[in-house]
């Protein structure tokens, strides 16, 4: 997304960058003990470093138990990032994942839910990351449930259900499911566009691989609603837009892709900064987008900037072989081949130094 690309690095014939980092779905979780209840509708939990404690307790999953009555809705909201929020109602449990960089750390993550069992719901929070990130959970209290209560649950059922379908190869379900979860949510937009705007995303990424014009006609869904109720110099509108310039590019409308790109480069830009490794990131795909049309030149300025940036960046030096390696890619491309020797050899030193030490490679 961003965008949010998960590097790999792989080394040998090529290093190469890998799919985007897919917005979480329903997933399994292991059940906690509950905490007492608590007394205020907000808490203020502020993870500490590791090995250290907050009254007593390990700083790792935190779960509370909310009293709500079956057919009572209640309404979460969390900000923060670094962090797994899992809801459990009975036998059910249901994920969520908000993760640090500029479009989840500015956006609190709103959860709309309808009780079901009745036997209360107990929210988890476990931190994803080592770094100390304070978060806070708010939540509304518990109220006869309406029905846009029941709209936006089942709305988030469809989307599981889209999700459950994949995984089984079932892609005409898949897409069933995916149609009436969107009907559903079109109604409920405004009442919660950032929720909206994730769950289009969620599905967008889901299906990436299966069906790429879905997934394109859902980014620009997401990235509708999120212009209206975050403008349009907002993180998270860029990473709508990076993440569909992306899948354009993959699938060869290249100019769509350069254009999206471009706007997501100048939001990027002027709202965090020429340096922030979110620009940098945007420098990248842009080089991405621009090789693949043969424009070597411009392509490798991208790349260059792209590298500039994230070498400065302590948390992005995992990167920095992968631009590398596009960039010998491009000098190889324009025939100026010691150079592209040079960069290829540099990725594969630094790859090598990211490998386990007994790692045979």
């Amino acid at each position: 997304m961003e965008v949010r690309l998960t590097r790999i690095i792989q080394v040998g014939i090529g290093l190469l960058a890998l799919s985007p980092l897919l917005w979480p779905g329903a997933a399994a979780y292991p059940r906690q003990d509950p905490s007492p209840a608590p007394t205020t509708s907000e808490l203020e939990i502020v993870r500490l470093s590791p090995g250290q404690t907050r009254q007593g307790e390990a700083q790792q999953a935190v779960p509370f138990l909310l009293s709500v009555a079956a057919g009572h809705a209640i309404r979460l909201e969390v900000g923060g990032a670094n962090l797994r929020i899992a809801l459990r109602d009975g036998d059910l449990t249901q994920v969520w994942e908000k993760w640090d960089y500029p479009c989840e750390r500015a956006t609190p993550l709103p959860i709309r839910w309808v009780a079901r069992s009745g036997e209360g719901l107990t929210v988890t929070l476990e931190p994803l990351e080592l770094e100390a990130v304070p978060y806070v959970l708010r939540w509304t209290s518990s109220r006869q449930a309406t029905a846009q209560d029941q709209q936006w649950v089942q709305v988030r059922d469809g989307v599981d259900r889209a999700e459950r379908a994949l995984q089984a190869s079932q892609l005409q379900a898949a897409r069933t499911h995916a149609g009436e979860a969107v009907a559903l949510l079109e109604p409920l937009r405004a009442s919660e566009p950032i929720l909206a705007g994730r769950l289009l995303e969620q599905l967008a990424n889901a299906f990436w691989i299966d069906d790429w014009t879905l997934t394109r006609d859902l980014f620009q869904r997401a990235a509708e609603v999120r212009e209206r109720a975050q403008g349009p110099q907002h993180p998270c509108l860029a990473d709508a837009l990076s993440s569909r310039a992306i899948l354009l590019k993959e699938h060869g409308v290249w100019e769509e892709a350069q254009e999206l790109e471009t706007r997501a480069l100048e939001i990027r830009t002027e709202g965090l900064g020429p340096s922030h490794p979110d620009s940098g990131l945007s420098h990248y795909n842009m080089g991405t987008i621009l090789e693949a049309q043969a424009h070597f030149q411009e392509s490798l300025s991208h790349f260059q900037r792209a590298l500039e940036i994230f070498e400065t960046s302590p948390a992005h030096q995992g990167q920095v072989p992968t631009v590398l390696y596009s960039i010998g890619e491009v000098l190889r491309s324009l025939q100026q081949y010691d150079r592209a020797r040079q960069h290829f050899n540099q990725a594969l030193a630094l790859a090598r130094q990211r490998l386990p030490q007994d790692d045979p490679v």
